[in-house]
């Protein structure tokens, strides 16, 4: 075989080893009655290597009050995992935040790509605090909620987060986070999570709907997130086949005993990024194809 076809065929191993990433994908749904209603919500975990993207979405129907703004999301970095009577051990494991925005180049199980989110400013014509159009990306800060949202760590068996969970992403305090500490501006004052600010609101929000603590004052209208979005975590060591994302739970508006849903449990699903065919397809066809060449050339010879 020549040195270009080896070279290509090891190109070729490379994008297809490329060709498919390892998702955990949750989704959840709880009716709560009264005005709260029904909530629903997804997340999807995506490790590479010593990366962990995590996408997140608030699917429920029209929001009205803050209760029903989604505001974090809690989890566990498992091993072994066996199903929800058995989940394994827990993997205490300190992440560092790196990225939080309204970007997102994830396509879902579901075929969807949620791409661009959007602050909503309620008020026609008046921005809101640290208002930015995703339809201008002209500043370095565009799209970047990375100060208005905190990543934390909670060790051992005493952790005070819903389920016990070990990691947290929040745009509320909760009277569990401090400062947003995703390496973004702080949009709006306090540095400190503050209330419902930079929440998602629902796919199907209708922003001239809610009570005023979701709509804001008149000239001061609230900040909130349209539907979605992305973080990037960084992990100390490089993700391991045998670990898993379980013990999710969905956290709505600015107190713990607001709605929450959880546990949730799933296993790890593979999903295509941008190649349809399995890797292992891939894999098959470059060698079809390097055995038909050294035929054909040998034929010719």
């Amino acid at each position: 075989m020549s040195r270009r076809m080896i070279l290509l065929l090891l190109i070729g191993m490379l994008l297809c080893s490329q060709a498919h990433a390892l998702l955990f994908s949750f989704s959840g749904t709880k009716s709560f009655g009264g005005e709260v209603g029904d909530l629903a919500a997804q997340a999807v975990f995506t490790p590479a290597g010593q990366d962990l993207e995590v996408w997140l979405g608030n699917v429920g129907p029209d929001v009205w009050i803050p209760s029903q703004v989604l505001t974090a999301v809690f989890f566990d970095i498992r091993q072994g995992y066996q199903g929800p009577t058995n989940p394994g051990l827990t993997i205490d494991q300190l992440l560092t935040p790196e990225s939080a925005s309204l970007l997102s180049d994830l396509v879902l199980p579901s075929g969807e790509n949620p791409a661009v989110a959007r602050f909503v400013p309620y008020e026609s014509g008046v921005p809101a605090p640290g208002y930015l159009d995703p339809n201008v990306a002209d500043t370095d800060y565009q799209y970047n909620i990375g100060g208005e949202w905190a990543y934390r760590y909670f060790p051992g068996a005493t952790s005070p987060a819903p389920g016990g969970t070990t990691q947290g992403i929040s745009s509320s305090g909760l009277g569990l986070f401090g400062d947003g500490n995703f390496n973004g501006p702080d949009l709006a004052p306090p540095n400190a999570l503050d209330g419902v600010q930079y929440g998602l609101l629902s796919i199907d929000d209708d922003p001239t709907t809610g009570n005023q603590k979701v709509t804001g004052a008149e000239n001061n209208p609230q900040p909130l997130i349209w539907y979605h979005a992305t973080y990037q975590l960084d992990l100390p060591v490089a993700w391991e086949d045998r670990w898993t994302i379980q013990n999710v739970w969905f956290q709505y508006g600015t107190s713990t005993s607001d709605p929450q849903i959880g546990p949730l449990y799933v296993e790890g699903v593979s999903a295509q990024a941008a190649v349809p065919e399995p890797a292992s397809l891939c894999l098959l066809g470059l060698a079809s194809g390097a055995i038909a060449t050294m035929v054909k050339k040998r034929k010719k010879a």
